[in-house]
C-alpha cells in the first residue's frame, strides 16, 4: 500500500505583463499575470468586537495577496480563519490562519501562486466567496460568518471559462468528477493525476478519494478537495518518483479509482463504485 499526496499550490515563474492578453510566452513554457482589478464593495464581517474586512488585491509577478483588516476590540486573543475561498466559482483548496492579540489590529494576506490562476484558466479576479471564522485562544469556534462575497470592476463582458476536457469518472444532478490527465510534474520527476470537480447542489461538500490504484497496485491519497455548493474545482494527486520506484512502477500502464463526497455533517451525498479510468 503506497501513500500520495493531494497538491494544493503550485509555484510559477516570475514574468512580465502583456497588455493584450495575460499569457506571456517564454522560450520553455507559458506564464501570466493577472489583469489586475480591485475590488468594488470591500466586504466586512463583524462579531462582538471582531472585525474583519477584505479591503484590496495586491498583484506580483509570482502570487496574488488578497488584503485584509483585522481588528480586535475584546479582552481576549482571537484566531481568524479566511476559509472556503472561490475565485470566480473556482475553489482554492487552503485558508489563511491570523492570530490578533486583544485590542490589536494588523493587516493580514491571503497568498494564492499565480500558477494555480493559470491552471485554473483564470485570467483577471471578477468575484470573490469566502467565510470567516473566530476562534479563540483555545482553537474552540465562537463564530462563523455566512459566504461573504466581493466583486471587482472587472468588464461585465469577462466570462471565466472552465475546462471539463477529459475522460467522465462520475456525473449526475449532484456532481461531475472528470479524470483530466496524468503527466510528469513541472518542478520534479513526480507524477500528477488531475482531476475536474463540479458541485452541482446548493450545498458544500467534500469529494474524498477512497483507493487508487496504479498497475494494480493499491496507492492511499490523500485527497480530499472541498467545493462549495454550484462552485468547481481542479487539483491533482501526486505520486512521488520514490512512491512508483518502490512499487516497481516504471511506467504507469493503468489507473483505477473510487470517491466519496460528504456534506458538513459527515453525511455521504454520493459514492462511487472503483472505475478503471483509460489512459491516452
Amino acid at each position: 500500500m503506497m501513500c500520495c499526496v493531494l497538491i494544493f499550490t503550485f509555484t510559477a515563474c516570475s514574468n512580465t505583463q502583456d497588455e493584450d492578453s495575460v499569457f506571456v510566452k517564454e522560450a520553455t513554457d507559458s506564464y501570466f499575470r493577472l489583469n489586475e482589478t480591485s475590488i468594488t464593495n470591500p466586504v466586512n464581517f463583524k462579531h462582538d468586537g471582531v472585525s474583519v474586512t477584505l479591503s484590496d488585491i495586491l498583484y506580483e509577478d509570482l502570487v496574488t495577496w488578497f488584503s485584509f483588516n483585522l481588528e480586535n476590540d475584546t479582552d481576549i486573543p482571537v484566531k481568524v480563519l479566511v476559509t472556503d475561498l472561490s475565485v470566480n466559482g473556482i475553489m482554492y483548496q487552503g485558508s489563511m490562519i491570523e492570530s490578533v492579540e486583544s485590542h490589536g489590529s494588523k493587516n493580514a494576506y491571503f497568498e494564492i501562486s499565480n500558477e494555480w490562476f493559470s491552471k485554473s484558466l483564470i485570467e483577471t479576479i471578477k468575484e470573490l466567496e469566502f467565510t470567516v471564522r473566530l476562534q479563540d485562544s483555545e482553537s474552540f469556534e465562537f463564530a462563523s460568518s455566512d459566504v461573504l462575497r466581493a466583486l471587482t470592476n472587472t468588464p461585465k463582458k469577462y466570462v471565466q471559462k472552465y475546462n471539463k476536457d477529459g475522460e467522465t469518472l462520475y456525473s449526475d444532478d449532484t456532481a461531475l468528477i472528470v479524470f483530466k490527465g496524468l503527466a510528469k510534474s513541472k518542478m520534479s520527476d513526480d507524477t500528477e493525476l488531475s482531476f475536474y470537480i463540479e458541485n452541482n447542489t446548493d450545498s458544500h461538500f467534500s469529494v474524498i478519494a477512497n483507493e487508487i490504484y496504479i498497475n494494480d497496485t493499491l496507492f492511499t491519497p490523500t485527497f480530499i478537495v472541498s467545493v462549495g455548493g454550484g462552485k468547481k474545482a481542479t487539483e491533482s494527486v501526486l505520486l512521488t518518483k520514490n512512491e512508483l520506484n518502490d512499487a516497481k512502477i516504471e511506467k504507469i500502464t493503468s489507473v483505477k479509482a473510487s470517491f466519496t463526497a460528504i456534506d458538513k455533517n459527515s453525511n455521504t451525498v454520493f459514492k462511487t463504485e472503483l472505475t478503471e479510468i483509460p489512459l491516452k
